[in-house]
């Protein structure tokens, strides 16, 4: 099967389990192009725009938004293990180190190193957090002189924890680059824009279109074990869909974001 024939059915599978989810009978529904389905819906031709959130790569490899999700999630972890020990509320800054390529990746992350990793966060920030200081710096030269109690891990590039009796609770961030965080408002708002070009073609074969964002299981969809549901259903996007769906295939979850 060719992969462009694969490509289709996939999303044929991702668009018929939306619809089922959301109780629409799907047997009028026809592939298309622009839109990428066409459905009759209470009377009206309904366009449906179809989006992979995160395209497939070789499952040999750990993508680099694997990789961000996975950060995210040793974070989630080192917090809730910080906040079992302490009382006291802090703002944590963790600069990992950065992965390098696909084929080599010298810092790679996976699912087997999240405990670990968390493990050495929590403790180090429990045990360096000193209330007399409002900025504690943990580096590679401080790693270093400990090595004989704890022997932090390479991909730990530096640890900043700000103390402040103001923080109303503990937070755990990584330090992040240029890039538009993957589990974000933002990013989901870039992907509809994106997808915006097209919809006044769209209406010339349609009454109502939808966008759909999917993401797919196996693929990128731990990085939305991570989301926050609240702080995405918050956000106003713009979009000159009539309605915009992110739909996540492992749960048959659908978020409204518009």
């Amino acid at each position: 099967m060719s992969q462009s024939r694969k490509q289709k059915l996939e999303e044929k599978e991702d668009v018929t389990s939306f619809l089922e989810t959301k109780s629409i009978n799907s047997k009028s529904l026809i592939q298309d192009e622009s839109p990428d389905f066409v459905i009759e819906y209470e009377g009206l031709n309904l366009g449906i725009e179809h989006q992979r959130l995160f395209q497939p790569k070789d499952r040999e490899d750990l993508v680099p938004q694997n990789q961000e999700a996975l950060k995210d999630k040793v974070l989630l972890k080192a917090k809730s293990k910080y906040n079992d020990k302490s009382e006291t509320n802090v703002l944590v800054f963790v600069d990992f180190e950065e992965v390098q390529t696909y084929n080599r990746i010298k810092f790679k992350l996976s699912n087997k190193d999240v405990e670990k990793l968390s493990d050495q966060i929590s403790l180090l920030v429990h045990f360096n957090n000193r209330k007399s200081e409002s900025k504690v710096l943990l580096n590679k030269k401080f790693f270093n002189s400990i090595k004989d109690e704890i022997k932090v891990d390479e991909r730990i590039k530096a640890i900043t924890i700000w103390n402040n009796d103001s923080y109303g609770r503990s937070s755990f961030e990584r330090v992040r680059g240029g890039k538009i965080p993957i589990s974000s408002p933002e990013f989901l708002q870039k992907k509809i824009l994106k997808k915006d070009q097209k919809v006044t073609e769209y209406y010339q074969k349609c009454d109502l279109i939808w966008l759909l964002l999917v993401v797919k299981p196996l693929t990128f969809e731990r990085s939305f074990d991570l989301l926050d549901s609240n702080k995405f259903l918050s956000k106003n996007y713009e979009s000159n869909f009539d309605k915009v769906f992110l739909f996540t295939r492992d749960t048959q979850s659908i978020y409204e974001l518009k």
